[in-house]
């Protein structure tokens, strides 16, 4: 699988050359970018939360995360016909897959 971002134009998301930007929302958009840009590290939930959702509390900036990661997953598997997510996700941590 080939994952692309571009942001020194208009900002794009290809996934295996097929565009998946416009089917996400600016939080799950922001997410792809921010784990693109830390390359192969297990960025912590906490970490994620908080850059994310600065303004709300640990519960509630961890529960917003969950459900930024389904919804990528959702694009991932209805969309692209993937299995699964872009994104690995682990009990405290994610990273994009490779």
């Amino acid at each position: 699988m080939q994952i692309r971002f571009y942001l020194l134009r208009t900002p794009e998301i290809e996934v295996d050359g097929r565009s998946v930007y416009d089917e996400l929302n600016h939080k799950s958009a922001a997410l792809l970018f921010y784990l693109a840009a830390s390359g192969k590290k297990l960025l912590s939930r906490d970490e994620l939360s908080e850059m994310l959702w600065p303004n709300q509390l640990g519960d509630s900036a961890r529960s917003n995360l969950r459900q930024t990661l389904s919804a990528v997953k959702k694009v991932c598997v209805e969309r692209l016909g993937l299995s699964d997510s872009i994104i690995e996700s682990y009990k405290g941590s994610c990273r994009l897959t490779s």
